[in-house]
């Protein structure tokens, strides 16, 4: 049997109450990412590679609900919905797959057919936020956010907003290179709030608005970053309605009076939102490299296919997806598209940035594939301002190796 791992609300945790997940993947990366996000919301999780072993558990303990990826099933996998009738499975089912969609819903709507509690299909890379918000819709959220929920207009209009930011490491220098920049509420009653609980239901407009803010915000840490001595490359992420609309150029100018921003400035954007539209992307790419700024495709991983049949790229910067950078040091799958990725980037002639790295051997892989730079936890969570200048003044000196932070 392929049990892996009961993770870890409290040793003392009463499993009763305690909502219970069971995870089915082969692989170990999504596994990891989707089991952390289960656990950090208070839910108890038992990991599985293959349908048997789960299945098996299953007629020890009865699961709140299941993920399973039916990928390594085969023809089989519609066997394994009727499996799962067959055996009374009665708790939500949540299918993941990074293959075809009409395949993936097919099986779903065979689920149903069954009489199965099929939940919408969920694509990969996982995200973090569509997780939560799964687990949120089904009660069984046990973390204080659960029943947090407010609308981004309000936050906005009543100054509750932060910019805070991420550090990235080169990775050859063994330096701080830049920073993305991060946006967080904080509320007099809730505290700290991260963008889960004010963006999942914001319109366009607000999402402009924000974007607005977070630009000038961040412009003008840059110049007081720069005052202090810090060499920061900032990013920030623009959702393409921003892109499509927002005056960049007209804010850069404004902003600059004729000057170079001192160490750059990169609008990070979404890669199933930029590739839809390379030609523009073309032409905002020309207009923003007067200004020392670029273009960064983000979360990056599914689109690879799509960008090495392209020639040149508008984009300064290719961001792997952390999907794939987890367990990029054993994870086969993983570690052959982080490897992938850097090959694209360096013959295109960009910068190719590991997000989420979160262990020394994922560290050391992805230097041996020669990635350039990387953020993740085990450097430093997003910090606020103040908290940030601080850490990246303690860490201008070169050191032998990236140094993790708490």
């Amino acid at each position: 049997m392929s049990l892996l791992a009961t993770s870890r609300p409290a040793e003392d945790a009463d499993l009763k109450a305690t909502p219970r997940c069971f995870i089915v993947d082969p692989e170990d990366g999504p596994r990891r990412v989707l089991s952390s996000a289960l656990t950090d919301v208070g839910i108890f999780v038992q990991e599985f590679r293959d349908i048997r072993a789960m299945l098996a558990a299953f007629t020890a303990a009865r699961a709140d609900v299941i993920f399973v990826d039916l990928g390594a099933a085969g023809n089989a996998a519609v066997e394994t919905i009727q499996t799962f009738a067959d055996m009374g499975v009665d708790c939500p089912i949540q299918l993941m797959s990074g293959l075809n969609g009409v395949l993936i819903e097919g099986l779903r709507k065979a689920g149903q057919g069954y009489g199965l509690n099929m939940l919408p299909t969920m694509s990969k890379p996982l995200r973090t936020a569509a997780i939560r918000e799964v687990t949120k819709a089904l009660g069984l959220r046990r973390d204080r956010l659960g029943s947090v929920s407010l609308s981004l207009s309000d936050a906005i209009a009543n100054g509750w907003l932060e910019v805070w930011y991420q550090p990235k490491i080169d990775l050859r220098k063994k330096t701080l290179f830049g920073a993305e920049a991060y946006v967080r509420i904080r509320h007099s009653e809730h505290g700290v709030l991260p963008p889960e609980t004010f963006l999942r239901e914001a319109k366009d407009q607000a999402l402009i608005a924000l974007t607005a803010h977070v630009l000038v915000t961040a412009l003008r840490d840059s110049a007081a970053f720069a005052a202090a001595g810090m060499p920061t490359h900032l990013s920030i992420n623009v959702p393409m309605a921003a892109l499509m609309q927002v005056p960049f150029s007209a804010v850069f100018m404004k902003y600059q009076q004729g000057r170079a921003l001192p160490h750059g400035f990169l609008l990070e954007v979404a890669e199933g939102e930029i590739m839809r539209d390379l030609p523009f992307a073309q032409r905002l790419a020309r207009e923003l490299g007067t200004y020392n700024v670029g273009l960064a495709i983000d979360d990056f991983g599914a689109e690879y296919a799509a960008l090495a049949r392209e020639s040149s790229v508008p984009f300064s910067e290719i961001k792997i997806d952390r999907s794939y950078v987890a367990n990029c040091d054993s994870d086969g799958v993983n570690r052959g598209v982080c490897a992938g990725v850097v090959e694209l980037a360096h013959r295109l002639g960009v910068r190719v940035v590991a997000e989420g790295v979160e262990t020394p051997k994922e560290l050391d892989a992805l230097q041996k594939m020669g990635c350039d730079s990387a953020q993740g936890y085990l450097f430093a969570r997003p910090l606020p301002r103040n908290e940030f200048m601080a850490l990246a003044q303690s860490r201008m000196k070169p050191r032998s190796q990236p140094q993790a932070t708490a």
